[in-house]
């Protein structure tokens, strides 16, 4: 987005960006309304706007320390040194963990390079710092915890294969042991089988005997790979 790292953003402004970015990135995967977003970032490989706005907020500040005084972007800077776009820049700091550190060592030493990729990491680290502490909050994302950091991932191919594949990872499939409470006088038993247990993901993929035929030829497949 031209123009970015010279706006100051409201919270407000910042939640509607990421609700449309997670909406965009459920219709990519599939994924339907009770799969958590850590999810759909990680396996859209996305960053936060928050993120970005941070990673391009301090380098155009890096790059403002740098500037002549003739030029009229750094005259506009010393103007309003204490306006919003400054307060702002601070916070980021504060965010990432790092108060002072840019302006007195990355900021003001070093090439513009150097400076670029340190400010990349620092905030990098911290959005997945961030994306890690909400995965382990959710109880869906169980199996998803494995994954280290967001990543896209190629067999999702917008087929409804790779949609399927998706809510099951996140626990998000519309198994009955999800989706009764939802239904009036619905139950967690598995209507497929004569077992009388729930209907739950790990049911549906390895137990539940209607699906016997079909789970033993996705093997088959699976083991000539």
């Amino acid at each position: 987005m031209y123009g970015l790292e010279t706006m100051v953003w409201s919270r407000k402004e910042l939640d509607r960006l990421e609700v449309t970015q997670n909406k965009a990135g459920r219709i990519a995967l599939g994924a339907n309304r009770y799969v958590a977003v850590e999810a759909i970032r990680g396996d859209m490989g996305w960053s936060t706007f928050r993120e970005r706005i941070a990673k391009t907020g301090l380098r155009y500040r890096a790059r403002l320390q740098r500037m002549g005084d003739s030029k009229w972007a750094s005259k506009v800077w010393d103007w309003n040194m204490y306006g919003k776009w400054m307060k702002d820049s601070v916070k980021v700091e504060r965010w990432t963990g790092a108060l002072g550190i840019f302006v007195t060592g990355v900021m003001r030493h070093g090439s513009m390079a150097v400076c670029k990729k340190e400010i990349n990491r620092r905030v990098e680290e911290k959005g997945k710092e961030e994306w890690l502490r909400g995965m382990s909050e959710k109880s869906t994302l169980e199996w998803y915890r494995r994954k280290d950091q967001p990543r896209y991932v190629r067999f999702y191919d917008g087929g409804y294969g790779g949609d399927l594949l998706f809510r099951a990872r996140t626990k998000s499939l519309e198994v009955n042991s999800r989706m009764y409470r939802w239904k009036n006088g619905g139950s967690k038993v598995c209507v497929m089988c004569v077992t009388g247990v729930d209907e739950t993901v790990e049911h549906l993929m390895l137990e539940c005997e209607r699906y016997e035929y079909a789970r033993t030829k996705m093997l088959e497949v699976v083991v000539g790979m």
